[in-house]
């Protein structure tokens, strides 16, 4: 018959408390052959910052340190070798988070003719371009 109290030391921070498993059994995390408590296992074992290389489905791209150098290319996410944002806007020359716009898409290089926005600019410059196409899809349906 189990107890309640285990006599269980976390490897990390000495705490002898965890997270109870559904309210009634502690839930320890043996870690190569250490017992980890829940918050410690979190920190070093599960975080995909602290630990990479245990984590790999989830390095580099959900990575905030990598995000920088993501972009999105036709509806697919591919992860570049450097960060293509300055951190400008080159329409209005806000400074902060930015998004690259493609203006045109060219399959051999996903950088040309692609522009770094702000959020309100890359908005703007959507809502517009889409309007566009419908305006000419109208024109074309009249004809």
């Amino acid at each position: 018959m189990r107890t309640k109290q285990l006599d269980r030391t976390c490897a990390a921070c000495d705490s002898t408390t965890t997270k109870m498993e559904k309210g009634k059994w502690p839930h320890w995390y043996n870690w190569d052959g250490v017992f980890l408590c829940h918050k410690c296992y979190d920190k070093y074992v599960y975080s995909p910052v602290v630990s990479p290389t245990k984590n790999k489905k989830w390095n580099p791209i959900h990575n905030p340190v990598y995000q920088p150098r993501r972009i999105c290319f036709k509806d697919k996410r591919i992860m570049l070798k450097e960060n293509p944002r300055k951190g400008v806007c080159q329409w209005c020359g806000k400074q902060g988070p930015t998004d690259m716009h493609h203006i045109e898409y060219h399959e051999d290089d996903p950088l040309k003719d692609a522009v770094e926005l702000c959020d309100s600019c890359h908005r703007r410059e959507t809502t517009r371009r889409e309007q566009l196409i419908k305006t000419e899809l109208n024109i074309c349906q009249e004809f």
